[in-house]
């Protein structure tokens, strides 16, 4: 049989690739919105152009045959230059933007209050900012950036540290007027506590963990008020409904303008996660990009000489 000579149908490459990477139909076609079948017909049709088998496959399971490895190795490195190149094309005739993805709380409490500030120094440059717990692919949903939470040995090389995270205990003017001063750990036995609760095996922010690290584990309130986000536990907090315990990075802007106060300073536990900054690797380096970045660098900065100068100074 002749060679064929005929250039495939692409149309079906990012089918492949992504059969590829999770090497199950089920998955490819909840990310591809299309039913299995329709991605097995796809498949199918590409091998019957390419002329090989690109796949064994078996009733559990999806494997890439040894024609299929050297397919994906083109694919892999052609079609995130094509994806820029796109990308490029279509900012060219758009207003310049920025995408950032991060969870609610970080995005309400920290980001969306300085984002003015950007907007001032840069009008032409349009931010969008996708606050989600759900931890987004950059490449496939085509956001250039996100601030993550997490241990440096677990972000990617290419990954930037922003700033640490520390517990702390605040209360609001209004419920010192209401309940009197907390001189003391003792006195908070009589606070009703305001606690978020975090998700995940191990969580980092709670009364428990920080009682532990004040030498102070058997302690009990006059009541709980808990919250699933922090942003929820802060509201509460300005409405001097009890002494929550919260991430101080989240109430930096409420510190500063006095509508919260920090009780004790030097009893800031340390958060074993950090923030960091991600880049879409396959994001152009457009100059609106490397603005955003510098920009969010610098405030990042100042939160970090605003946890130092507020512990010291108190």
């Amino acid at each position: 049989m002749a060679i064929r000579q005929k250039p495939i149908d692409v149309g079906y490459i990012r089918t492949f690739a992504r059969l590829a990477q999770h090497l199950n139909y089920r998955v490819v076609a909840d990310e591809l919105a299309l039913t299995q079948s329709a991605i097995s017909r796809q498949i199918q049709a590409l091998e019957d152009d390419v002329g090989v088998r690109l796949f064994r496959r078996s009733t559990r399971s999806v494997q890439l045959t040894a024609a299929g490895s050297v397919l994906l190795a083109a694919v892999n490195s052609s079609l995130p230059p094509i994806d820029a190149a796109v990308q490029q094309l279509r900012r060219s005739t758009q207003r310049k933007t920025v995408s950032i993805s991060t969870f609610p709380s970080l995005a309400s409490l920290w980001l969306i209050p300085r984002l003015g500030d950007f907007q001032q120094l840069h009008p032409d440059i349009d931010i969008r900012v996708d606050a989600s717990d759900a931890l987004l692919d950059l490449e496939n949903e085509g956001i250039d950036l996100a601030i993550r939470e997490g241990e440096a040995q677990r972000m990617p090389a290419d990954a930037s540290a922003l700033f640490a995270e520390y517990a702390t205990v605040v209360v609001s003017p209004l419920y010192l007027q209401k309940h009197g001063a907390v001189p003391s750990l003792a006195d908070l036995q009589r606070s009703t506590w305001v606690q978020v609760r975090e998700r995940g095996a191990k969580p980092h922010v709670t009364w428990d963990g920080w009682l532990q690290n004040q030498g102070q584990p058997a302690m009990q309130p006059q009541g709980w008020l808990s919250f699933d986000y922090s942003y929820q536990a802060v509201q509460a907090a300005l409405g001097g409904q009890g002494a929550a315990l919260v991430r101080w990075s989240m109430v930096l802007e409420h510190l500063n303008s006095g509508a919260l106060l920090e009780l004790w300073p030097e009893k800031r536990m340390p958060v074993p996660k950090s923030y960091w900054l991600l880049h879409n690797t396959a994001a152009a380096q457009r100059e609106e990009l490397h603005l955003f970045i510098a920009w969010l660098q610098a405030q990042a900065q100042s939160t970090r000489l605003a946890q130092e100068s507020k512990k010291t100074a108190t």
